[in-house]
């Protein structure tokens, strides 16, 4: 497999089976491919040769297209810039439509009485038509006429009503009128999955070195269970305690605190550190900083009198910290640390437990002082929620929870600086008293959690994860029957088929699929960035857009014979979360031996993620 190509594979079958380039590959990829056929080993070889060496709006308020994946939502009656404004603050754009597919979504869906804003306009320049998001895209779908600009200020479009346009695009003046968001979501939710034990209100922490996430404590909590990213394994014995345990990994293993006692987890048993001396109170939470090697406890309750004491572990002993600042007295909070602040952050809680009364304010703890933040945007107060740190993006997640409305079934990110609620796709539940906690494998980082309700019989598990993802970009080169472009007619989703469009060649083309990880440089070589333009080999405008070279790339060499101007390769993917989060480039080279002296036309660049 020289540099990624396939030798003497001739693809006469209706289904080939390939393996796609993974750092862990125990699974297949199956590739079915529409009506391919033979082509010469020079045809290949010479392809590859030469390609080679060149509101707060709601989760409940959005709507998921299927075809994309992304969310769609309407704004109270507002003007454009008003629509966009607010559109911002939850995260997405006024819609910007790629497609006829699309439009006629959004028709079908939104279509009404009243007009709906998108994001397209030419307020910068009279007749330069731009979408606000700043995606690229020839697809238009004005009505007759328009845009006509009447009277000098009409500088924003909208999809006009039922019975005037019909959908079509019309060009008007800044009124108010309701608008159309759009967001592709960054996270998705799967299945949730029942499993065998049950325990009410366990604690959570992930072990790096051992690579298993590690669930005990809380009411009942009799067990301790190992997550390995597939599979739980229950281990009878855990460290259980009448109000909560809470863990946290402290550099060497998992800890847990309970009634003054510490113990570390060595992957069959529970190990006792300290059993007498200073330690924190029962209900204390704890977050693990990396940098100062610390393991930092706060809160918790002396006799269901919630206290506000700061203590820190050093992988021997409790030490007490006395902070010139401190967040008030409080239990059932949650505390993780945030990689790219180097700090550990604190949301929430009860300030009186038997009142349970919650309160939503944000801390940070650097090692010597808490400080309070005031972020522009809250969640609402809780209790009994989990933060979760993922290093890659560098992000605290924070998840469901419990106020005097109930359980709490939203997720919401801290970047440092604000909270933005996410819009994952897929259902998560209303829950509180679970616990969570990043896992961290070789294709992916995903938030898991462990459920179980009192008296359940059938508590659950489930991973918030990077959602399927498909995006194009950089340029594509004209050919000889237009400009050959990549894009996705489905996502790749986790036991679908994922399926890729080549369009705007030649009948009976000859062209070649590419998959590979990088997209930073050819021959992975810092020397050689891309994209690489090919015009100093006869090819003009054309250009490598992903390491098509790459050690671990793939190649699938296709032929169009229905005399079509656009071909479907659809691929299979496999139906487990082994997959989940692998991430991968295509580009499509089109031997056309009339585009340039190379014989080759390329089209643009495609990222994938394989999610839910």
């Amino acid at each position: 497999m020289a540099h990624g190509v396939f030798p003497r594979r001739s693809f006469q079958q209706e289904e080939e089976t390939l393996v796609l380039p993974t750092p862990n590959p125990p699974s297949h990829f199956r590739f079915r491919i529409s009506r391919p056929s033979h082509a010469t080993c020079a045809a290949v070889a010479a392809a590859a040769i030469a390609l080679a060496t060149s509101i707060s709006l709601g989760a409940q308020d959005w709507v998921q297209n299927p075809s994309n994946g992304h969310l769609y939502a309407l704004t109270q009656p507002l003007n454009w810039h008003a629509a966009q404004s607010y559109a911002q603050s939850v995260g997405a754009n006024l819609v910007s439509i790629g497609d006829q597919a699309e439009q006629d979504w959004l028709y079908g869906r939104f279509g009404n009485s009243e007009s709906l804003w998108i994001g397209l306009t030419d307020e910068g320049h009279e007749g330069n038509w731009v979408w606000i998001s700043g995606e690229t895209t020839s697809f238009t779908a004005w009505a007759p006429g328009e845009p006509n600009n009447v009277g000098g200020a009409e500088h924003w479009a909208h999809i006009s009503r039922v019975g005037y346009g019909n959908g079509r695009w019309n060009d008007s003046m800044n009124f108010a009128t309701r608008g159309i968001l759009e967001t592709n979501p960054r996270w998705a939710w799967s299945p949730a999955a029942n499993i065998a034990t049950p325990m009410f209100g366990p604690s959570a922490a992930f072990d790096p070195l051992r690579g298993v996430g590690v669930v005990a404590g809380g009411f009942f909590g009799f067990d301790t269970l190992e997550w390995d990213g597939i599979n739980w394994r229950r281990v009878p014995g855990g460290p259980s305690a009448l109000v909560s345990c809470p863990l946290a990994f402290d550099g060497t293993g998992v800890i847990a605190v309970s009634g003054g006692r510490t113990s570390r987890w060595n992957g069959n048993t529970w190990v006792v550190l300290q059993s007498s001396g200073g330690a924190p109170p029962d209900g204390a939470e704890l977050a693990y900083d990396p940098v100062r090697r610390r393991v930092v406890a706060f809160g918790g309750l002396s006799i269901f009198t919630v206290v506000a004491e700061t203590w820190e572990w050093d992988g021997a002993r409790w030490t007490r910290s006395n902070p010139v600042h401190s967040p008030s007295p409080r239990a059932q909070h949650a505390m993780a640390y945030h990689d790219s602040t180097a700090r550990i952050v604190l949301f929430g809680g009860v300030t009186d437990f038997l009142a349970q009364a919650t309160i939503a304010d944000t801390w940070e703890w650097d090692g010597i002082d808490w400080v309070q933040r005031s972020p522009a945007h809250l969640p609402f107060a809780r209790s009994h929620h989990t933060l979760v740190a993922f290093d890659a993006p560098a992000v605290v997640f924070l998840h469901g929870g419990r106020n005097i409305g109930g359980d709490l079934a939203d997720t919401w990110s801290w970047n440092g600086a604000d909270w933005q609620e996410e819009l994952p796709s897929g259902v998560a539940r209303s829950r509180s008293a679970h616990a969570a906690f990043a896992f961290r494998g070789p294709l992916r980082t995903s938030m898991v959690i462990y459920e179980s309700a009192v008296g359940t019989t059938t508590p659950q598990t489930q991973e918030l994860t990077s959602g399927a993802l498909y995006e194009t970009y950089r340029q594509s080169c004209a050919g000889s029957c237009g400009t050959p472009t990549l894009s996705a007619v489905t996502m790749p989703r986790v036991g679908q088929n994922f399926v890729l469009r080549v369009d705007q060649i030649c009948p009976n083309s000859i062209f070649f699929l590419f998959f590979t990880l990088d997209d930073r440089w050819l021959f992975q070589n810092p020397n050689m960035p891309l994209p690489f333009h090919l015009g100093v080999i006869g090819a003009p405008g054309c250009f490598i857009n992903v390491d098509t070279a790459h050690r671990q790339a793939t190649v699938m060499h296709l032929v169009e014979q229905q005399g079509r101007t656009w071909f479907d390769v659809m691929i299979g993917m496999p139906n487990t979360p082994v997959v989940l989060g692998f991430e991968f480039y295509n580009q499509v080279a089109v031997i056309d031996s009339t585009a340039n002296a190379l014989g080759i036309a390329t089209t643009n660049a495609g990222h994938g993620i394989v999610g839910y």
